[in-house]
């Protein structure tokens, strides 16, 4: 007579607790086919505003703090001109580094967002901004023709952040 063998399969399930992560700001990346990217002329006009905000604000603010204004405005050279640049330069990769938007920005309803539509980080302000001296050549014509030769509509700035400008 043949021998039966018979086999018993048992399952083990292993429970294990978890606790949920904090609560914190998720940002869903867009396809880069879904983003409106900014035209070069509401670009031009943000930049234009956050140029004026930033020299005014700061530059009479630290005239103020440095004895460098005059009857006729403010005059900052050397050191007040070297802490003006610093701090506008703050500004900007604050604004950005927080929000993605500077005040022009805001203004213009513009974001700047990484090329997968998730947010910047301060880093990635600090590069835009740090290279915006370069696009800025020729009273920011250089700028002007790498936007416009960009499919992506990115000046030098935004093409080694990984960045790009949106309708917000």
């Amino acid at each position: 007579m043949p021998e039966t063998t018979e086999t018993k399969t048992v399952t083990t399930e292993k429970v294990v607790a978890t606790t949920p992560a904090p609560a914190t700001a998720v940002v869903t990346p867009k396809a880069p086919g879904s983003m409106v990217y900014a035209s070069t002329g509401k670009r031009v006009v943000a930049a234009i505003i956050d140029q004026l905000l930033a020299f005014f604000v700061i530059g009479f603010i630290v005239g103020l703090l440095t004895g460098g204004t005059t009857s006729d405005g403010f005059e900052l050279t050397g050191a007040p001109a070297f802490i003006s640049f610093i701090l506008m330069l703050g500004y900007f990769v604050a604004m950005e580094g927080m929000k993605g938007q500077t005040l022009g920005k805001m203004f213009l309803k513009l974001k700047v967002v990484k090329e997968d539509g998730s947010a910047i980080s301060y880093q990635e302000a600090l590069i835009r901004q740090v290279l915006k001296v370069v696009d800025g050549f020729f009273f920011g014509v250089v700028g002007l023709v790498i936007i416009s030769k960009s499919p992506l509509k990115q000046r030098l700035g935004d093409k080694v952040a990984h960045t790009v400008v949106v309708e917000a």
